[in-house]
This record gives C-alpha cells, sequence and structure tokens, in this order.
C-alpha cells in the first residue's frame, strides 16, 4: 500500500493584484495497492500466483479557485479529477437456459476516470442601524444567500461506459452493475448511471446582533449581545429529476440566552402535496394545489443549560502533577480524567420533538410529540472523593430514562471507580482499582456484573 501527495505552491514575494490562474489551487494524490489474503497454514510461496493479487492504482487531483465579482460577491470552483488503472474485470448476469447466476471475469490492464464539478456564489448583505440616546446603541442584521450548482455526468453513457444494465434474477429485473465492483481501489463513476446529476443548492443565512450602552463603559465601545447565532433556510432543486425536483425546506435556528442557556430549533416543510387516500407524496407542489408553499413535516426544539461553580486554581490541585493528568491531556482526552478543579457541575437538557404523521386509519395527519428531560453533574465529597451522576424522564413513557450514578475516589499512585446503574432494566456495577502511572495502565483489578449476566 503506497501513498503519494503533493500539493502546488505559492508565488513568494508578490506584486501587485494576482491574476486570475494564480487563484488556482491544484494537488495530487497516488494511490497503490497490492493485496493478498491466505491461511497461514496452507501458505507456499510455490503455489502463489499473480491472480491471487488484488491490486491497482489510483490518481486523484483537485482544483478549485476562488474569485471576488463585482466586488461583493465571491465565486468558487471545484473539480476533482480521478483516474483508475485497474487489474481485474467481472460481468454478472443471470443464465435462464440453466437458472443460475454467471459471472465472466478477466484480468488485463484497465483504465477509468470521473470527475465532477462545482460552483458556488456566495455574498453578504448588511443592514445597520445606530441610536444616539437610549441603552441601545444599534442594530446590526447580516443577511448571508448563497447558491450553488453541482454537476456529475452519467458514467453508464458514452463514453464513459463504466455501468451496465443486466438481469440478476429469473424475473427479469433490470439492475446497473460496473464491471469494476469489488475493486480495492473503489469503483468508477461515483454511483452514478442512468441519468446524469446535477442540483442547484440555495440557502439564506441570518445573524441578527444589537449594542448596548453600559455605564460602567467610560470607553464607549459598548456591549455586543447576540440575539440570533444563526437563522438559516436551505433548499435544492434536482434538474436531472423527472419529478420531485425540489427537496425539502429546511429550516434551522440558533442562539444563546446569557451565556448559559443554548436553544437550537429545526423545521422541515414538504413542498409537494400529499394522496390523503393512498398516503403518497403528490407530484403536484402544494403551490399549484393552492394549499400555500409547503407542507409541515416534523419540527424539534432542543433547551441546555451547564452550570458550574468556579474552578480552583490549579496550582492548588496535586491532580494537575500526575502521570494521568500530563498523558490525557497532552493527546485531548478528558472524558476518562477526574477534574478536581471544579467543585461542582451541573447540566440540563430538553428536547421536544414534533412529527406529522399520516393515518392509514383516519386518511389523515397525526401529530406526534415526544419529549425528554436530560440532566448530569458531578460533585467532589472531598478533595479525593468525587461523584457524577446522570438520569432524565421521559415524557412519552413517563418514566425514568437510564440512570447511572460514578464514585472516584483518588488513591495517589491508584485510583478506584465505581460505576452503578442502581435501578432499572440494566441495573448493573464495574468496580476498577488501577495504577494512575500510563506505563502499569494494565495493572488493575476489575469486578463487574451485567444486567446480562445469570443470576445464580
Amino acid at each position: 500500500n503506497r501513498n503519494i501527495s503533493s500539493r502546488s505552491g505559492t508565488v513568494k514575494n508578490r506584486v501587485g493584484t494576482p491574476r486570475w490562474f494564480e487563484k488556482i489551487s491544484a494537488s495530487y494524490n497516488f494511490n497503490a495497492i497490492n493485496q493478498t489474503s491466505f491461511y497461514d497454514s496452507t501458505f507456499s510461496l510455490n503455489t502463489i500466483s499473480l491472480n491471487d493479487f488484488r491490486n491497482g492504482f489510483r490518481h486523484s487531483v483537485p482544483v478549485s479557485a476562488a474569485y471576488n465579482v463585482l466586488r461583493f460577491i465571491n465565486l468558487s470552483f471545484g473539480s476533482t479529477y480521478t483516474e483508475y488503472w485497474l487489474t481485474n474485470r467481472m460481468y454478472r448476469f443471470y443464465n435462464s437456459m440453466e437458472g443460475r447466476l454467471d459471472t465472466v471475469q478477466s484480468r488485463g490492464f484497465y483504465t477509468a476516470r470521473d470527475f465532477n464539478a462545482t460552483m458556488q456564489l456566495t455574498t453578504r448583505i448588511y443592514g445597520l442601524q445606530m441610536f444616539r440616546k437610549g441603552k441601545l446603541m444599534g442594530i446590526r442584521h447580516v443577511l448571508t444567500p448563497n447558491v450553488g450548482l453541482n454537476y456529475t455526468p452519467d458514467y453508464a453513457a458514452d463514453p464513459f461506459n463504466y455501468y451496465y444494465r443486466t438481469i440478476l434474477d429469473p424475473n427479469g429485473t433490470i439492475a446497473y452493475l460496473s464491471p469494476f465492483e469489488g475493486s480495492v481501489m473503489g469503483i468508477p463513476g461515483m454511483n452514478q448511471y442512468g441519468d446524469f446529476a446535477s442540483t442547484i443548492n440555495f440557502g439564506l443565512n441570518n445573524n441578527l446582533q444589537i449594542k448596548t450602552r453600559s455605564r460602567k463603559d467610560t470607553v464607549g465601545t459598548g456591549r455586543n449581545i447576540t440575539l440570533i447565532d444563526a437563522l438559516n433556510l436551505t433548499s435544492a432543486y434536482n434538474i436531472a429529476a423527472d419529478s420531485f425536483n425540489w427537496s425539502p425546506f429546511n429550516i434551522n435556528f440558533r442562539t444563546n440566552i446569557l451565556d448559559k442557556f443554548n436553544v437550537s430549533a429545526n423545521a422541515v416543510f414538504d413542498p409537494y402535496g400529499l394522496d390523503y387516500e393512498t398516503g403518497r407524496r403528490s407530484r403536484n407542489t402544494v403551490w399549484q394545489e393552492g394549499n400555500g408553499i409547503a407542507r409541515f413535516r416534523n419540527a424539534n426544539v432542543a433547551l441546555s443549560a451547564n452550570f458550574r461553580s468556579k474552578q480552583r486554581s490549579k496550582e492548588d490541585n496535586p491532580a494537575v502533577r500526575t502521570d494521568e493528568y500530563n498523558q490525557l491531556m497532552q493527546y485531548g482526552g478528558y472524558n476518562g480524567y477526574v477534574d478536581f478543579d471544579i467543585p461542582w457541575s451541573f447540566n440540563v437538557a430538553y428536547t421536544l420533538n414534533v412529527d406529522k404523521l399520516y393515518s392509514f386509519y383516519s386518511k389523515n395527519d397525526t401529530t406526534t410529540l415526544t419529549q425528554n428531560l436530560l440532566f448530569s453533574g458531578d460533585f467532589n465529597l472531598t478533595s479525593r472523593w468525587k461523584v457524577t451522576f446522570s438520569s432524565g424522564y421521559d415524557f412519552t413513557n413517563k418514566a425514568l430514562t437510564i440512570t447511572s450514578i460514578d464514585i472516584y475516589r483518588d488513591l495517589h499512585c491508584w485510583e478506584m471507580r465505581l460505576g452503578t446503574i442502581p435501578f432499572g432494566p440494566r441495573k448493573s456495577y464495574n468496580f476498577s482499582l488501577s495504577v494512575k502511572a500510563s506505563i502499569l495502565q494494565d495493572l488493575k483489578l476489575v469486578r463487574r456484573r451485567d444486567y446480562r449476566d445469570t443470576v445464580q
């Protein structure tokens, strides 16, 4: 297995505005694989042959460019060209004379290539209103519209012919297959056959901020408060499809309140109507049927908050000088580390899901609500003892979710952990006593009892 990659360089000490071709970025990647598999008990160099190996080569050239059009519009292009050098080709078809599936396989040198292309247009529109008096200094609204286009050709048609139509069962079902299926380098053609693929993507993002005055502010810069972090509307139109060209409309919302409460929401609307006799989507849009713009499908709202005590100074905590801390922080790990710097913390999250489903019994829509409340936290009993917990409440089933209570004890060079699910159908516990030093991480005592264990 061999990988080689290189990237185009940049012009140093550039003088003046870069020319259009100097904004083009390209790279080259080369992969080669030669592999075989065998049972070690039957392996012999005298019996192995070239036909026992699966091999191939792949060359990939990603190209991208970004330009500024009319000062305020950002235009970007992207394309990836990939060439395959393969040594095996296979065709499958149903033999109706003998009632079986036949395979014709040949070895040689075969080439194939594929590519796709993308284009993106984006800009920003600013709305600003300032106030000279009052606590409110100003309001800023940022609109970020974007339009994109992507294209992938039909790789089952000329001049590619990387997919063929065949019958695989006695029912005469026609399927598209690639003669290079099972290739170690992947299948050429990007799984695009029967027609080309081309989609126009569009979206609109909103951001809303205000600036307020404060009596403590002697400089007059004010304080920025974000009311809406993001309010996105996205959809797409499939040029290649013969029906249902429009994709569902997605609306996403996200904000933060007082730097403590996170609020997010999502809603999906279907631009096509529904045949209430069959329960299937109509080929006509909701607008054509005179019922508005789109039909509501589902939505969800999530509220979360994180509370924690003031962090202790790391100089006062001997835990930061342990091998355990140094090892985990070096690789960005945190889940396995118990932080005594924070005496207590509490997290709570609430989710609400609304789904509008078709009912075959009433021949109408049925709205279902799903609510969940989750909470977790931890607190220090002493400077060496910590307790963590997590649980929740399912409003639909009117029952607690899986509840866990864990206890940790710092034993200087050793550590003790006790993880429990004290009640419920998955009641269990897990006890471990281990050395903190990473070089002795396998030196530990473990005792566990799982809910799937048979009780004697």
